[in-house]
């Protein structure tokens, strides 16, 4: 469980910087700091969680 968490954050994570670097190429947006993709993996480990507990009813936390 705790490898599908690192899975789905990886997956988010790697997402959105490459959507974001691409439209930095083409438009005028601003340009976001390397080190906020820490933290974008970081929600994306609260994403993987609720995921564990939607697909197996318990996340890694609770070994019942």
């Amino acid at each position: 469980l705790e490898v599908r968490k690192f899975i789905i954050a990886t997956g988010i994570a790697l997402s959105v910087a490459s959507v974001w670097g691409i439209v930095e190429l083409f438009a005028a947006v601003p340009r976001v700091p390397v080190f906020f993709v820490f933290p974008l993996w970081c929600v994306g480990l609260a994403v993987g969680s609720v995921a564990n507990k939607i697909r197996f009813g318990h996340d890694t936390g609770s070994w019942r």
